[in-house]
C-alpha cells in the first residue's frame, strides 16, 4: 500500500517536490470513493518520480511496470525505474521473509541519492 499511496499523494498534491514509491502494487485499482485509479492520475503528477521494483513481484509485475513507463514516458512526467533481481514485494522489510538486503541496501542509497538532488535546494 506505501507504493500506492506515494503515487496517490504525488498526483494530489502539487507542493511534492519529488516521490519515490516502492513496489507500486494496485496503482491500476479504483479504490473507495473515487471515479479514478492512481493511474488514471498520471497527468496530475507534477513532480520527478523514482520507482523500485522487485523483479519477481507479481503485484506490480514487470508488465505492470512497464505500462507505467510507457504512460509517464508518454505523458513527459520525469522518472526513473529500477528493478531489483530476485526481489519480491516488501523486499525493504527486514522483518518480512521476502527481504533481500543487496536490493534493499541499493534502493536505499538511490532513493537517498534522489532525494537530494530534487530536494536539497527547494
Amino acid at each position: 500500500m506505501g507504493g500506492r499511496v506515494t503515487w496517490l499523494a504525488a498526483v494530489s498534491n502539487q507542493n511534492f517536490k519529488a516521490a519515490v514509491p516502492f513496489y507500486g502494487g494496485f496503482i491500476f485499482d479504483r479504490w473507495g470513493n473515487t471515479d479514478k485509479s492512481p493511474f488514471e492520475r498520471s497527468i496530475e503528477l507534477n513532480c520527478p518520480m523514482m520507482f523500485h521494483f522487485g523483479e519477481i513481484d507479481p503485484n506490480p509485475s514487470l508488465s505492470d511496470m512497464a505500462i507505467f513507463d510507457q504512460e509517464l514516458t508518454r505523458l513527459e512526467k520525469p522518472h526513473q525505474f529500477f528493478k531489483y533481481p530476485d526481489a519480491d514485494h516488501r523486499f525493504m522489510d527486514y522483518t518480512f521473509d521476502n527481504y533481500q538486503a543487496t536490493a534493499a541496501n541499493l534502493s536505499w542509497s538511490r532513493t537517498i541519492e534522489f532525494f537530494n538532488e530534487h530536494l536539497k535546494n527547494s
